[in-house]
């Protein structure tokens, strides 16, 4: 009768109560602003990873469902972004192919990034969420593929195994025979725009701010120029046209000093990587070196030994090359020093690499100047085999 007014419910600060509803709303109004794509590492705007890459504006078609999962590899906690991208596998399986296509935009810009992440298992997961999206969209990635090739190209050379053969079996199946080479040359500019920028330092600088380890910056670089030279490597087999153009970029890429100093490296995979691609510009383009820089390249392949195996087998495969340039004897100015390394690797048993010298020996030795030729060099030969 004259029971007591039912009081509203109080709540702090007058703050409207929660509700199931209201929260899913502000939810949906979180998930579509454009912060999630932009971020990065705490709440910090993500910032181009190279130069070349300009970040795009992702389509606001995608579903709130692909856009929390974007949003979660945006944490530094490496575990965080593996369910991410468990997450996203799962979505891009069993989505429809207009939501897989709608999320390509936003997929290009943290591809970049994710592929060369320092936990392995996101690598991992990483070339396992592009394969299935390369899949599920087919043709129509077009417009998105001069972002994400140079980045796939770097996959393909993963130190990382299981990475490395989804990321080669996925290119494989997404261009068959011809078509490689035919993207790869539409692609030309931003791959050696992207391969050029993680040599010359302009990577390091970036990761400098991000990477705050500076062990763990050490090993994410050293994998970074790796993949790059590898892909380097590759770029150049498989892009036949546009020959005077390619040059042009190698000569940009000698002319830094950086380049030079990779071949005394702390890592072998560095090193390995760098006599490789030095072996592929021999023998792509040994008539436009000139004395100068084939003078350079003779002289860095024999100043020092190299005691690893799989570093030794890429020296002496581009100093085999550089023997078959005519001018080779010309450009090599220290040839007792040549002889001194081809002794120290037979006395060393190619160091832990028999094959190394049944490769290189007599090929060697076939282009020597007969001057070289001698009883005592002979002697010297044969004393290192029995020594080896």
């Amino acid at each position: 009768m004259g029971g007591k007014a039912k009081q509203s419910q109080r709540t702090k600060n007058n703050a409207r109560p929660s509700s199931s509803g209201r929260s899913a709303e502000l939810l949906n109004n979180v998930i579509k602003t454009d912060d999630v794509f932009g971020m990065l590492y705490k709440g910090k705007t993500l910032p181009t990873l190279f130069p070349t890459m300009t970040p795009i504006i992702p389509d606001h078609t995608m579903t709130n469902e692909f856009a929390l999962a974007f949003k979660k590899l945006n944490k530094k906690d490496p575990i965080t972004r593996t369910k991410a991208l468990q997450e996203l596998l799962e979505l891009v399986n069993n989505s429809d192919t207009e939501e897989v296509v709608a999320i390509l935009p936003s997929w290009g810009l943290f591809y970049v990034t994710l592929t060369i992440d320092t936990d392995h298992k996101v690598r991992e997961l990483t070339q396992s969420c592009h394969s299935a999206i390369m899949e599920r969209c087919g043709r129509r990635v077009a417009p998105q593929l001069k972002r994400l090739l140079p980045a796939w190209l770097l996959a393909v050379h993963d130190e990382h195994a299981p990475a490395r053969s989804i990321a080669s079996n996925c290119l494989k199946t997404t261009f068959p025979d011809q078509k490689l080479n035919d993207a790869i040359t539409f692609c030309k500019s931003e791959i050696m725009a992207l391969i050029v920028d993680n040599i010359t330092g302009n990577a390091e600088a970036i990761l400098n701010k991000k990477v705050e380890d500076p062990d763990e910056r050490k090993v994410l670089m050293a994998r970074i120029i790796s993949s790059s030279l590898q892909a380097f490597c590759m770029f150049l087999d498989k892009i036949l046209e546009y020959q005077d153009w390619v040059w042009e970029e190698i000569q940009t890429l000698l002319n830094n000093p950086a380049i030079w100093k990779l071949s005394a490296n702390d890592s072998h995979h560095v090193r390995a990587a760098w006599f490789d691609a030095i072996g592929h510009i021999i023998q792509r383009h040994h008539t436009r070196l000139g004395p100068q820089l084939g003078g350079k390249m003779a002289t860095i392949l024999i100043s020092q030994p190299e005691k690893r195996a799989d570093v030794a087998a890429s020296r002496w495969a581009a100093l085999l090359l550089l023997l078959h340039v005519e001018e080779w004897h010309i450009w090599l100015k220290k040839k007792d020093l040549l002889v001194k390394r081809l002794f120290d690797t037979i006395e060393n048993g190619g160091w832990g690499d028999v094959s190394l010298l049944s490769n290189i020996l007599l090929p060697l030795i076939s282009k020597l100047p007969d001057e070289f030729l001698t009883r005592d060099f002979y002697t010297q030969l044969f004393k290192a085999l029995f020594t080896g």
